[in-house]
């Protein structure tokens, strides 16, 4: 939320930004989605610098897939063992039922 008004008296305005919470700013939130950009371009916003406003682009840097023994073995099953049978499992009951219709004519 922004708030832009003018002084009484003066021929300047005051302004506002109205973010979430403390938390965005805080060591984990500023690297959570786009909080460092918001804030940014809040900052820019309120000082008045709109050549400072801008959509940076996203950082490119690769992070390591991390994973417990659990969760590897999980995947390991799932994707070696578990999907290939549901496929030929599928495949079999499409060629029995094929066989099935074929003998009832």
């Amino acid at each position: 939320l922004t708030i832009e008004r003018p002084v009484s008296g003066s021929s300047e305005t005051e302004r506002a930004v109205i973010l979430g919470s403390s938390l965005m700013a805080g060591r984990q939130g500023i690297k959570q989605g786009e909080n460092l950009s918001l804030l940014l371009n809040s900052m820019a916003w309120l000082s008045e610098e709109k050549n400072l406003i801008a959509i940076r682009p996203k950082d490119s840097v690769m992070e390591p897939l991390s994973m417990t023994p659990a969760e590897t073995s999980q995947f390991f099953f799932k994707t070696v063992i578990a999907i290939p049978f549901m496929i030929v499992a599928l495949w079999l009951s499409f060629k029995i039922a094929k066989r099935i219709t074929r003998g009832r004519k």
